[in-house]
């Protein structure tokens, strides 16, 4: 062989190890709140096993979503999942390269901006199991979702307060909504859930309004601090109340915002409850990808 072929080898060969290394999964527990713009999505991994709690918002403009509606079933489904939602990005750059298997998905509640991108998630990985608070959405892209779900034969359930999902040391506990409770909205009954890893806890908040806070402060369903708090409804006015804040004395607050976005999330006030407690702020929107190691 050649001394050029035998250089290119070796390249090649140092290549695929180097990625082998950066990809290989360690045993750590991670959590990774994606930039998936102005939506929800996180990744929780251990080794080689991965729980993703929604999937962002789906990257298609109104007409366009509407043309999508017109195709056949078979079709549409091809079309959206090809389409490049953010959660993919996540999903890749934290993903051993050979894993194609995402083992929990969790829909906290079927708004678009939470559930857009499972489509995609549906279509390029295999999931083995799929929960969800129970609740109907209309969009298109939960349509989507439900049906995948069911084609594809994916184990199924509906989680509510007290019901709990483990893997190795890590326990996720559902503490919101209550089993068989009525909402006045969407929100209110999303899942809120504590990511409990060793001695840190990582509480969860999905889209909750104060009415929920409050009910798990007074109840005190929460009654203890946690090391890092997702802040409800990426900032809204109407979740993170003070109440919330001093009960359960976050170290670290994640804003899960798009740049930009017409929501004018996070609202300021919210910002200087949070500031004022002298909590460190971490913003999807100003840093992108934020990645914890647990262990």
């Amino acid at each position: 062989m050649e001394k050029r072929s035998w250089i290119v080898l070796l390249l090649g060969v140092l290549f695929l190890v180097g990625l082998f290394v950066v990809t290989f999964p360690d045993g750590k527990t991670r959590i990774v709140f994606c930039d998936v713009g102005q939506g929800d999505s996180i990744l929780i991994s251990k080794g080689s096993v991965q729980v993703l709690i929604d999937g962002g918002p789906y990257s298609w403009d109104f007409e366009e979503y509407e043309g999508v509606a017109e195709l056949e079933e078979e079709t549409r489904r091809v079309v959206m999942g090809r389409k490049e939602s953010p959660v993919l990005d996540c999903l890749e750059g934290s993903m051993a390269f050979w894993d194609r298997k995402v083992e929990v998905v969790i829909a906290t509640h079927p708004d678009l901006d939470h559930v857009g991108g499972l489509v995609s998630v549906l279509d390029r990985y295999e999931v083995e199991k799929f929960f969800s608070n129970g609740a109907e959405g209309e969009s298109l892209a939960w349509k989507e979702v439900k049906r995948i779900v069911g084609e594809e034969e994916v184990w199924s359930s509906v989680l509510s307060e007290g019901e709990k999902i483990g893997f190795g040391e890590v326990e996720i506990e559902v503490l919101a909504p209550e089993k068989g409770g009525e909402w006045e909205d969407a929100n209110e009954g999303s899942l809120v859930m504590m990511l409990e890893v060793g001695e840190k806890k990582i509480l969860l908040m999905g889209d909750a309004p104060v009415k929920v806070e409050q009910r798990l402060v007074w109840r005190e369903i929460l009654n203890e601090e946690v090391d890092i708090l997702k802040a409800g409804h990426h900032g809204s006015k109407t979740s993170t109340s003070a109440e919330l804040l001093d009960r359960v004395k976050p170290g670290v607050v994640i804003f899960s915002v798009g740049a930009g976005n017409g929501y004018s999330h996070p609202n300021e006030e919210v910002l200087g409850r949070v500031e004022e407690r002298g909590i460190e702020i971490r913003r999807t929107d100003k840093e992108g990808e934020i990645g914890f190691v647990l262990d």
